[in-house]
Formats: C-alpha cells, sequence, structure tokens
C-alpha cells in the first residue's frame, strides 16, 4: 500500500506500482504507478496506443503484466476472491448477435445459475426493458454497453 493511502486510514483499492508490459519489442505500459482509494472514480485519458487498454487488462486479470506491482482489492488481478468482487466491461461487450437481449442474458443466466426473476430486475435497473424482445443486432452502441453492464 502507498504512503499517501497509509497516511490518509484508507486503502487502496487498487495499487499499481511499476507497471510494464511488453509485447516483444513493443512497449505497451511504461512504469505506470496509480492508487486508487475507495470513494473515487478514476479515468483513464490518452491518445490510442497509450496502454489504456492493457493497463485494463491487467487490473481485470486478463492479461499478466511482465513487470511491476498490482494489487486490486488486496489480491492479485484474475484470483477467485477478486473476480467476484469487481465488474468490468473493457471495449464493447459481446453478445449472439441473432439473438434477443434478454435471450442473452437468459442464456447467461442459465450458464451461471442466476434466476429468471434477476434478468428482468437487471433489465429494468439498465433501462432495456422495452427493448429486451429486440435483436442484440439491432441495438445502439450504449445499449449494447448497457446490457453488458445488465
Amino acid at each position: 500500500m502507498g504512503a499517501d493511502s497509509q497516511a490518509l486510514g484508507m486503502d487502496a483499492l487498487v495499487e499499481v506500482i511499476g507497471l510494464t508490459k511488453r509485447y516483444g519489442d513493443t512497449l505497451a505500459v511504461d512504469g505506470v504507478d496509480l492508487t486508487v482509494l475507495a470513494g473515487e472514480v478514476y479515468g483513464f485519458l490518452g491518445p490510442n496506443g497509450a496502454g489504456k487498454t492493457t493497463t485494463l487488462r491487467i487490473l481485470t486479470g486478463l492479461i499478466a503484466p511482465t513487470s511491476g506491482h498490482v494489487r486490486v482489492l488486496g489480491g492479485r488481478p484474475g484470483q477467485a476472491d477478486v473476480q467476484v468482487r469487481t465488474g468490468s466491461m473493457i471495449e464493447s461487450p459481446a453478445f449472439y448477435p441473432y439473438l434477443s437481449g434478454l435471450d442473452n442474458l437468459r442464456l447467461l443466466a442459465e450458464y451461471a445459475a442466476v434466476s429468471r426473476k434477476r434478468i428482468d430486475e437487471v433489465l429494468e435497473l439498465v433501462d432495456l426493458t422495452d427493448r429486451a424482445k429486440d435483436r442484440f443486432s439491432t441495438y445502439s452502441l450504449g445499449m449494447k454497453q448497457r446490457l453488458g453492464v445488465a
């Protein structure tokens, strides 16, 4: 944990020290240091190729860093007890384009042993109830992202 978070008496939810990621000779992330405390909102801004998506993929455990120290919720990214306490959507969600939003969620719910009642709740939460029976391929990008959140 960083000195700043200790001085504030708070635990770091995300702690990154000297994060580096290389793909062969290509340096995608170069020595990133980052601390995010509870209650903070943090955004990644930068040009294409700056390493934003690569950093997020490391934080979610989708890829491993080349070097550096990374902790999320006190654990290693991708670790089961960390994954069950986090949610993420990097870039665009992927669903079956020929199925409705509702049918896509039903399929995922069955796979994850989630009740059908919960599907209705999350569709309402993301304001997609009226379009739930429409094919995913007809959704706008914003709607696709909301379904991904659902």
